[in-house]
């Protein structure tokens, strides 16, 4: 692996600066210990289908109420980015490949395949309800695919995770990150 994390090593210096996630002004960012009610398994989970192009994820309505507007408090922790990247390079570069391109070796293996995290509308994940989302998918993973839960993985632990895989996107996908997240926002009403 620590080939794997010496690429990813590569992958993350070269990566642009991001903007930072929306102030505590417009949502709220919790203690860690707080994102642990993250974890019902009983969320519905949704595939989409457009063609070729297929992913799965959790359904936002059956997010805590509160965890909808939460904001990731590691987003900009350097020390939470550089255990998320490692966290990355061990337990989901095999599959979502090293850039996020959802290219990895295993990334191929089933329907829907690995998601490709540098897709622009994956820029939305940055605002609510997006990091309560990924949390979520991280905690029980997706159920019928490949993507495992890692309830293992501390809170901690899954939060600098969300940081990480969200600044694949980069700074030009930032743009179209609201309408993202607006679409998520409109299905929960």
């Amino acid at each position: 692996m620590l080939g794997a994390g010496g690429l990813v090593a590569v992958a993350y210096a070269a990566m642009p600066s991001v903007p930072a996630t929306p102030s505590a002004a417009q949502c709220p960012t919790p203690r860690v210990s707080q994102w642990s009610g993250i974890r019902d398994t009983l969320w519905p989970q949704v595939v989409h289908r457009d063609g070729d192009d297929a992913w799965a994820h959790v359904d936002t309505t059956g997010l805590p109420r509160g965890s909808a507007a939460w904001c990731n408090p590691l987003a900009q922790d350097p020390d939470a980015l550089a255990a998320g990247r490692d966290l990355y390079a061990n337990a989901c570069a095999t599959c979502h490949g090293d850039a996020g391109r959802g290219d990895g070796p295993g990334g191929r293996v089933g329907d829907p395949t690995a998601y490709d995290f540098t897709r622009a509308a994956f820029a939305g994940t940055r605002e609510p309800p997006g990091p309560a989302l990924l949390y979520a998918i991280m905690t029980r993973g997706i159920e019928g695919t490949a993507m495992p839960g890692f309830p293992d993985l501390s809170g901690w632990e899954r939060l600098a995770l969300v940081a990480y895989i969200q600044r694949f996107p980069g700074t030009a996908a930032i743009g179209e990150s609201r309408a993202w997240a607006d679409s998520l926002r409109r299905r929960r009403t």
